[in-house]
């Protein structure tokens, strides 16, 4: 009984460690606009700067 309790803990904290994630990771976003030389193309890669100005955890590309 007493291992079971013991293994059931440390999976419990296991799990903890694996669903909190990693804090400092950047995260990556694509932006999809349209086909090169598209207005939403320049519209889009002008979002991306703004967002990226603002959002320093995040790369939007």
């Amino acid at each position: 009984m007493k291992k079971r309790i013991f293994i059931l803990g440390v999976g419990i904290i296991a799990l903890c460690f694996f669903l909190a994630g990693p804090s400092d990771a950047k995260q990556f976003l694509s932006l999809g606009t349209a086909p090169e030389g598209g207005l939403y193309y320049i519209w889009g890669g002008g979002w991306a700067k703004v967002m990226n100005k603002a959002l320093p955890d995040i790369e939007v590309t």
